[in-house]
């Protein structure tokens, strides 16, 4: 299981009043205004990192508070649910946050936040001219000012490699091994992520150039799944960014790009195993559209089509 803690020698508080955790992050990480009931025992914790640009904040109040926020004006905020429960209402809408979901704040979005008593976040600030300044460099990007991020609420698993990204930047913020160059390469890593696989209002998806450039896309992946098929690959082939190309498969297809290969190799194997050559193996077969492990590929196959690809190729036998 992955730990988004900080390290010890990050902490600012432990065993504080919930008050006096949020004066103090209202002046070290973003402008609020905190609710806290009459009586609440004082069990807020803080722990603040950076990774060069980025801040890092692990923070639980202990109780169940009300936060409210009218503008963030100089930061993205990211906030990962890692323990209990969190009610978020926006211009957006409502959402109750479960651990392994997290919430995306625009600089100029408002927002009230509510935390159970055993709510425990990652909260994630991201400087607006560093995440602009990189959006900028897309080709792609259309937008003049104010770059949002267009859907606030997130599950970790959706955006690939996020979580485990997200655990090693806490790691690596308390280690004295981890060099400002390092740290910069961290931070900006995480930026390019985002961009590439959060949708943002840096270009018009709804054109016909986007929709020849995703059949481009589906086109290039269909002739070549029995190819290794790296993202980085079908972006130069289908002349678009990596960015871009996440983007496009969360707006049209509704599913990761590696999602959508999985599947079309599935179908693949499926239609040989239905019509399979005198020679051919489960293992031939598998192997063929890049299904290496064997044990892993029969669970895939009896999730989707609920029976073994032995028992599809036994019936053609």
């Amino acid at each position: 299981m992955l730990s988004f803690d900080l390290s010890s020698k990050s902490s600012v508080f432990t065993g504080a009043d919930p008050r006096e955790v949020s004066a103090y992050v209202n002046r070290a990480v973003g402008r609020h205004s905190i609710h806290v009931p009459d009586q609440i025992r004082p069990t807020a914790r803080l722990h603040l990192g950076r990774m060069s640009e980025i801040g890092l904040c692990n923070i639980s109040y202990g109780g169940p508070v009300e936060i409210a926020t009218e503008s963030l004006r100089d930061s993205y905020q990211l906030q990962v649910l890692v323990r209990g429960t969190s009610a978020w209402t926006g211009a957006d809408g409502r959402h109750a946050f479960r651990p392994g979901e997290f919430l995306v704040i625009n600089p100029v979005d408002p927002a009230q936040v509510q935390y159970s008593s055993d709510c425990e976040k990652l909260i994630v600030t991201l400087p607006v001219e560093v995440v602009e300044a990189m959006a900028r460099e897309e080709p792609e990007s259309v937008f003049t000012r104010n770059l949002r991020f267009v859907r606030p609420v997130h599950a970790l698993a959706s955006v690939e490699g996020l979580a485990a990204l997200l655990a090693l930047m806490c790691e690596e913020a308390g280690s004295a091994s981890c060099s400002s160059a390092m740290q910069h390469h961290y931070s900006q890593i995480l930026i390019r992520k985002l961009l590439a696989q959060l949708e943002t209002n840096a270009f018009d998806l709804q054109t016909p150039a986007t929709n020849q450039a995703f059949e481009r896309i589906k086109g290039y992946i269909r002739e070549n799944l029995s190819e290794d098929l790296s993202l980085e690959l079908i972006a130069a082939a289908s002349n678009v960014s990596l960015r871009k190309l996440y983007v496009l498969f969360k707006s049209y297809a509704q599913e990761s790009p590696r999602d959508f290969i999985q599947r079309l190799r599935l179908e693949r194997v499926r239609s040989d195993l239905l019509q399979p050559r005198a020679s051919d193996s489960v293992t031939d077969i598998a192997t063929r559209y890049g299904f290496c492990h064997l044990g892993r590929f029969s669970a895939l196959y009896k999730a989707r089509y609920n029976e073994l690809p032995s028992q599809t190729l036994g019936r053609m036998r």
